[in-house]
């Protein structure tokens, strides 16, 4: 791969953030009176923006949605952002990558703050160059605006330079809105074949496997 710089999704690709992301999820709808396992599949909320899990998977109005963000964040401020995990082999790739003189940035739906707060924790944010996420008002929330975020900040002209690592069809999805190429991550989340439906330039089914193909 010739690359000089990558933008990395937060949840599922550098954290493993599922339990947190699961618990504050079902917090936020007990609050509405619906249990999270009697909507869709666990693995449905993992990565989509907060808005769009709460309206498309679990059918809350807008306003309810709205809700159901602040509800969600009450308790990740709290107690989710400590329920998570950095996989083995995570930091050694960040660490070949800056060897090697690259510039990497994170592009997650996440809340900016809280993004850079989990970062901070696990001693990945001095890798970075830049963390890009959504903004308290959601204006800036879907893989896309925090891939040109991204870009934007880091000064990039030269597209055909980028790479975008996921592990959720969103990740390439916005990647290819933002003519860049991608990488999918099989972490859990996934279906089998999400990636390659949505069009991944490539594909690792470990972290293992990605590093073989970073480094």
């Amino acid at each position: 791969m010739d690359f000089s710089c990558y933008l990395f999704d937060l949840d599922g690709t550098l954290v493993d953030t599922t339990e947190g992301v699961i618990k504050c999820i079902d917090h936020a709808l007990k609050h509405f009176g619906l249990p999270i396992e009697d909507t869709v599949p666990f693995g449905y909320y993992m990565r989509p923006p907060l808005f769009e899990s709460f309206t498309k998977f679990a059918g809350l109005s807008e306003q309810d949605a709205r809700t159901a963000i602040e509800i969600y964040r009450e308790r990740y401020d709290t107690l989710g952002k400590k329920e998570c995990f950095v996989p083995d082999g995570i930091e050694e790739i960040l660490q070949g990558l800056c060897g090697q003189g690259k510039q990497l940035a994170v592009s997650t739906s996440k809340l900016e703050t809280a993004a850079v707060e989990v970062l901070e924790r696990f001693g990945l944010a001095k890798y970075f160059a830049t963390v890009s996420g959504s903004d308290p008002e959601e204006k800036v929330s879907s893989k896309e605006a925090v891939i040109e975020q991204a870009l934007d900040r880091l000064g990039v002209t030269d597209k055909s330079r980028v790479l975008m690592i996921g592990d959720r069809k969103y990740d390439i999805l916005g990647a290819k809105k933002c003519g860049i190429r991608s990488l999918g991550l099989y972490a859990g989340a996934a279906e089998p074949g999400e990636m390659e439906n949505a069009g991944a330039d490539y594909v690792a089914h470990s972290v293992a496997e990605m590093k073989s193909l970073l480094l």
